[in-house]
């Protein structure tokens, strides 16, 4: 079955640096195969492979020692990185398995201002921004911070308690960040912004997030 997933070449997914090559079958890209796929047999539109079928081979993402996604596949990377999270907003896990990967999210990424693109516990992982090599490899990306609510939901936390996540880059965003959010924080607490002081897609979720959880119940006050 899983010859039915797409393989890329090194550096094309989004973590594109050399210190992150991610050669193989990236568990985003997979996640995003089959939306596509569904997307396309809902409009009978013809398609290489049953999404069904490529839903069964995406099992395979399961690592049950780390209770969490693979980050690619052949070969297999357990890194623990917030890439699974597309895949959990998604649904494409099972309901005890993906609240299982949730908890190990919050425990090794989750931060006040996003996802911790690696554990800390991992080789390799760098807290303190240092260029490229730091890049992918444990700075704080805002922009992760709605697919981890749109997860929690898919996943039965209320919309109200999961759009709190949101609050501290709401903070930011008033205050230090004078109307912007920055392209990355530090891994590391007091996770000092870093990057670019303005960065278009960490906006975008950021808004995407809050216009969805004010989608569920409308009264779920402005701050939030």
């Amino acid at each position: 079955l899983d010859k039915d997933l797409i393989m890329v070449t090194s550096g094309t997914t989004w973590m594109d640096t050399p210190y992150t090559p991610r050669e193989g079958k990236p568990v985003e890209i997979n996640a995003l195969w089959i939306l596509a796929l569904e997307i396309c047999d809902y409009l009978e539109i013809d398609i290489p492979v049953s999404p069904k079928r490529v839903r069964s081979a995406y099992y395979t993402y399961w690592n049950e020692n780390t209770g969490c996604l693979f980050d690619v596949l052949d070969p297999d990377d357990p890194s623990v990185r917030p890439n699974q999270l597309i895949a959990l907003s998604l649904g494409l896990v099972p309901f005890d398995e993906g609240r299982k990967a949730l908890v190990r999210i919050q425990n090794d990424l989750l931060t006040p201002y996003g996802l911790r693109s690696l554990a800390p516990h991992s080789p390799g992982y760098l807290g303190t921004y240092t260029g490229d090599a730091s890049y992918h490899n444990g700075m704080v990306w805002p922009w992760f911070i709605s697919w981890y609510i749109d997860a929690q939901i898919q996943y039965g936390e209320s919309p109200d308690r999961a759009s709190r996540r949101l609050l501290p880059l709401w903070h930011y965003f008033f205050t230090e960040g004078a109307g912007m959010l920055p392209e990355l924080f530090n891994g590391d607490f007091p996770h000092a912004p870093a990057g670019a002081i303005c960065q278009a897609w960490s906006i975008a979720e950021f808004i995407r997030a809050r216009n969805m959880v004010l989608s569920y119940n409308p009264q779920v006050s402005e701050e939030k």
